[in-house]
């Protein structure tokens, strides 16, 4: 079974609201500052995606290969304002797939949010490769960046109640420290009247990095950390980077 599928049903009503939020406290004010071009990877359902294209003047370059969750940003786009669905365009490709090509236009901002956790060390280093060549000198990158640590033991998060209807959507997340990565399992239940009618389950990895080594592999794909910039309160911290001007 292809990584969302069961994830993609879930996803915004149960994390939409404080992604959206988030996503305008992030990246609305960058978005309008850009003059040539915005690179999100990731795309996901749309959530990042709808902001960027509102507060942006330029081409936005949604990047998202996982088929479910492209569904779910076509179907977001298709719902919104013609003047905003007419600056993205949706790539099915990975970003180190699309750098190359020539009919994708250089960018100056790229934004990457809740996905380089969940790159492996290898994908990982072909993302900030690609990146900093499809945004070019003095482009810039916000990025959350990954764990920097295995959790020291198991924990469980438990995810919002949300009614929909007669029912109420509802779950909790697993994360178990492994030997490099952290292994994520997420039970989502559906409840009518206080009983059960379903549960469904999905599994996912992330990767954690070290802060100053992911500061190195940021260098030797040519990009320069400006620094940690503070994000909303309790929300991490937002990494940002520019292209160096030699690249």
């Amino acid at each position: 079974m292809d990584a969302y599928t069961v994830s993609a049903e879930f996803y915004d009503v149960l994390q939409g609201r404080d992604e959206r939020e988030r996503a305008e406290r992030l990246f609305a004010s960058p978005a309008r500052r850009a003059r040539s071009g915005i690179v999100e990877v990731g795309a996901g359902s749309g959530l990042v995606t709808q902001v960027l294209a509102r507060a942006a003047t330029v081409p936005v370059h949604a990047i998202e290969p996982n088929p479910a969750m492209r569904a779910l940003l076509m179907s977001r786009l298709a719902a919104a304002p013609t003047e905003h669905r007419a600056r993205v365009t949706v790539h099915p490709e990975r970003v180190q797939e699309l750098w190359p090509r020539q009919d994708v236009p250089q960018a100056d901002l790229a934004v990457c949010s809740n996905v380089i956790a969940t790159l492996d060390p290898g994908q990982r280093h072909g993302t900030w490769a690609a990146l900093a060549r499809l945004v070019g000198p003095q482009g810039l990158l916000l990025v959350d960046p990954p764990p920097c640590a295995l959790p020291e033991a198991p924990r469980t998060k438990v995810l919002p109640q949300v009614p929909v209807g007669d029912d109420t959507y509802s779950g909790f997340l697993s994360e178990t420290p492994e030997t490099d990565h952290i292994h994520l399992e997420y039970t989502y239940q559906v409840h009518r009247d206080g009983e059960l009618l379903r549960e469904e389950r999905e599994e996912f990895d992330l990767w954690p990095v070290a802060g100053e080594e992911l500061r190195q592999e940021l260098a030797d794909a040519g990009w320069v950390v400006c620094r940690p910039s503070p994000a909303a309160p309790g929300r991490g911290e937002l990494l940002t980077a520019r292209v160096a001007e030699h690249l």
